[in-house]
């Protein structure tokens, strides 16, 4: 798939460039927090006991995010599409 320059998610992304990723079961990075966003469409994530209707599962930013690990997420539909512009890396 061929994404266009001005796809607003790759504008809303572009501070993860060239990070690496992790994808796991969503955890929220702060006791303070009940919910997060998908960095690039805004998908909302939650841990099953906050929402039902909210993804579980998506790539958590890793060691590397200059605020820590898994302080940004990703859907794993963005993530699909916009890995190979913004140079994400996969690790386990």
């Amino acid at each position: 798939m061929s994404i266009a320059a001005d796809d607003w998610r790759l504008m809303n992304a572009e501070h993860l460039r060239g990070l690496s990723f992790e994808l796991k079961p969503y955890q929220r990075w702060s006791e303070n927090w009940d919910h997060d966003h998908c960095a690039a469409c805004f998908a909302k994530f939650a841990q099953t006991d906050v929402s039902e209707d909210a993804l579980h599962v998506g790539w958590a930013a890793g060691e590397d995010h200059p605020h820590g690990a898994a302080y940004d997420w990703i859907c794993e539909d963005c993530f699909s599409e916009l890995s190979v512009v913004l140079g994400w890396r996969i690790v386990s």
